[in-house]
């Protein structure tokens, strides 16, 4: 990822409401880091912005739908019964 793209993704990633975006999203997310860049360079086609579109209304970053994103609360994790057999981390 070029300097200029990981300037962006710290940019957007600052405006996705608390919640939404989660791990399992990072390649969506690069998707529009990458067409918000075309955009501001100027050089985005039509499908190319309207797809833009739609990834900030997914990720809640457009006026009508921040109220239409709905946020996981977030809960604490629970103790893994696994954990017990993970190797000590050394300290």
């Amino acid at each position: 990822m070029r300097v200029g793209h990981r300037i962006l993704w710290a940019e957007l990633a600052n405006l996705v409401p608390i919640g939404v975006g989660e791990h399992s999203d990072r390649w969506t997310f690069e998707v529009l880091v990458c067409l918000m860049a075309k955009f501001r360079s100027g050089i985005a086609l039509g499908g190319e912005v309207s797809q833009l579109l739609s990834l900030l209304a997914k990720f809640g970053m457009t006026p009508s739908d921040r109220s239409r994103v709905s946020a996981a609360p977030q809960q604490p994790p629970k103790s893994d019964p696994w954990n017990k057999f993970a190797p000590a981390k050394p300290e």
